[in-house]
């Protein structure tokens, strides 16, 4: 699992674009990835946030400014698995947006 304090000189905060004061929660961030390579990274990413004890995971979409149509794709197909029985059996309970839209911050279950 990637940590980063954000993308493009920022760091990932809440819906107003303010820094998080959690800086403990684990971060994904799927720049770059297609959307297959996403979801299978924030699986990957869920599992191992658990298995540390996290009860929450920020995942890093982006808002989907650069990708040609200027819509969030790996946002939506995020959002869509964490909805999934695969997300639910991984112990998702739920996300928020944070970041303006840019990312998620996932809710997990205390293992």
């Amino acid at each position: 699992m990637a940590r980063r304090s954000g993308g493009r000189g920022g760091r990932a905060g809440d819906e107003d674009g303010d820094v998080d004061a959690e800086d403990e929660v684990p971060r994904v961030d799927l720049h770059g990835l297609r959307p297959s390579e996403a979801l299978a990274a924030v699986g990957r990413a869920v599992h191992a946030a658990r298995v540390r004890g996290a009860t929450a995971l920020v995942v890093v979409t982006g808002r989907g400014a650069s990708n040609g149509t200027g819509t969030p794709v790996l946002r939506e197909r995020v959002e869509e698995w964490t909805r999934s029985s695969e997300a639910r059996t991984r112990g998702v309970k739920g996300f928020e947006r944070i970041a303006r839209g840019g990312a998620l911050r996932l809710a997990l279950l205390a293992r």
